[in-house]
């Protein structure tokens, strides 16, 4: 007879025994790893980057504009005189056209290039230097000039929305241009024309914009402009004050 045969029937109950055992924790495992217990609590998720959203639907703003320029310093020069118009200029009263073009709205910052055309004009007497050899010319130390001042500049405006306050928005403009100055003059002094190149910054605050609705009248805003030359033999220095109206195209 073989072997295992001879294996008492207590001891083969036992081997049996230990295999059911076994056989049964091993499906209790199984269904463990297999079934997963629900989730009672939030779900938890991985933060996820948001990024900033591009937002150009906003109109075009045409905006009238006054503003009161100040010179502390403005000299036209030539070969042959040089008039020192920031000597006597206190205030040129300019009225301007500009319109802003917004692009893109990053969170709560607009951006818009601004362009802008103005006029103005002033007549006083104001003092000249000569350089002429001529005696009589040399004698005149002032002249009475009308001057027409003709502002030009293309400019980065950039908006900001302070959450909570939607009444006002602080701004920052920053721009290049130029002020074509036509000298026009019934005395000795010849009518000329003359064109500086400028940059210039402006913080402004804007009152009450509603250029993301469907409103025509997008509020008006107040600032400051600082002028300053870009080299050349003639020099330009002042600050402006400006006030603007807004409506929407």
């Amino acid at each position: 007879m073989p072997k295992f045969l001879k294996i008492k029937p207590q001891l083969q109950a036992i081997c049996f025994g230990l295999l059911a055992a076994f056989w049964t924790l091993n499906g209790f495992a199984e269904a463990d790893v297999l079934a997963v217990p629900p989730t009672t609590g939030p779900a938890e998720t991985a933060e996820e980057f948001t990024p900033p959203t591009v937002d150009s639907d906003r109109k075009i703003e045409f905006m009238p504009q006054f503003s009161i320029f100040n010179a502390s310093s403005l000299r036209l020069r030539t070969d042959t005189y040089e008039v020192n118009y920031g000597a006597v200029l206190e205030g040129v009263p300019l009225f301007n056209a500009a319109l802003a073009v917004p692009y893109a709205q990053i969170g709560n910052f607009s951006f818009l290039v601004n362009t802008l055309l103005g006029v103005g004009t002033v007549r006083d007497v104001y003092p000249v230097a000569w350089e002429a050899t001529d005696t009589t010319v040399k004698s005149r130390a002032s002249d009475r000039i009308r001057l027409v001042w003709i502002p030009m500049s293309v400019s980065q405006e950039v908006r900001y929305s302070i959450p909570g306050i939607p009444f006002f928005q602080p701004s920052l403009t920053v721009g290049a241009g130029g002020h074509l100055l036509l000298q026009r003059n019934a005395g000795v002094l010849p009518s000329e024309d003359f064109w500086i190149p400028h940059f210039f910054f402006r913080p402004a605050l804007t009152f009450f914009d509603a250029a993301s609705t469907a409103h025509w009248f997008g509020g008006f805003s107040f600032g400051v402009s600082w002028y300053r030359s870009l080299g050349g033999k003639n020099e330009l220095q002042g600050t402006s004050f400006d006030l603007s109206l807004k409506f929407l195209l």
